[in-house]
């Protein structure tokens, strides 16, 4: 009997001239931070623990809340922008 393992690792992409990987934050830089709620029922509050514990690490000047209309739909195209324009760091999550 043989057992075989999977490594997902990705494979390199083409690269993009128009997207770039975006630089770590650093501690003590003051960063906003956008928390993006998938819509299920705790996702907000899992999303507030980390950012404090972001805050804890890195300086936070500002959190915006964001909630998704529904789970089976992205963020509004609105929210998108803001979120794109606004936002050093993005945290989303699923709650439950």
């Amino acid at each position: 009997m043989s057992i075989s393992t999977l490594r997902p690792v990705p494979r390199p992409r083409a690269s993009d001239p128009t997207r770039s990987m975006a630089r770590p934050l650093r501690a003590g830089e003051a960063a906003n931070v956008a928390l993006v709620a998938n819509g299920k029922p705790n996702s907000m509050e899992l999303l507030d623990a980390l950012a404090a514990r972001l805050s804890s690490r890195i300086g936070v000047r500002e959190v915006r809340r964001y909630r998704k209309p529904s789970v089976s739909v992205a963020p509004t195209e609105h929210d998108m922008a803001e979120i794109a324009e606004w936002a050093h760091a993005v945290l989303t999550a699923v709650g439950d």
